[in-house]
């Protein structure tokens, strides 16, 4: 069985269709290219709907109505929905309040006394590797270091 769309595949068709002005019959032919036969974006298997996404991105790009955009939120997008994991969200965090107390300046000596840090206090040998429950204690325990370099 091939995976079903999802609901941020269907909000990005519709911010397409409305970007291009597409009727609802305009719309509908779109899905029943990708689909072979009419229905809406519910219809569409995740495959599809990337497949139509791409045809409507380039075509709104082409018409000067889009504009791909690089998400700041991206870095560790590939992480998510892992059950019982830390979120993207929650793993952006850590970094940015650990950029905070961190006394190293250059990225990559930061993220090696990061991993040091997390396995020294949590046993957590990288950060993708942080359960949502360790998140938390985490985020808290850095809190809690910002705070107290914030007060000397």
């Amino acid at each position: 069985m091939q995976k079903p769309i999802d609901k941020r595949q269907i909000r990005k068709i519709h911010t397409l269709k409305s970007a291009l002005k597409l009727s609802d019959d305009e719309y509908r032919e779109k899905v029943q290219e990708i689909h072979g036969f009419s229905g809406t974006s519910k219809d569409l298997t995740y495959d599809e709907a990337e497949t139509l996404i791409r045809a409507m991105e380039s075509e709104a790009l082409s018409k000067g109505v889009w504009q791909r955009r690089v998400s700041r939120k991206s870095k560790y997008e590939y992480l998510g929905d892992r059950e019982g994991m830390a979120t993207p969200k929650q793993l952006r965090m850590i970094e940015a309040i650990w950029k905070d107390v961190s006394r190293y300046h250059a990225e990559d000596e930061r993220a090696r006394a990061l991993r040091s840090f997390l396995f020294k206090r949590f046993k957590v040998s990288d950060v993708k590797f942080i359960t949502s429950r360790q998140a938390s204690k985490i985020i808290w325990s850095l809190f809690n270091m910002s705070r107290e370099g914030k007060q000397q």
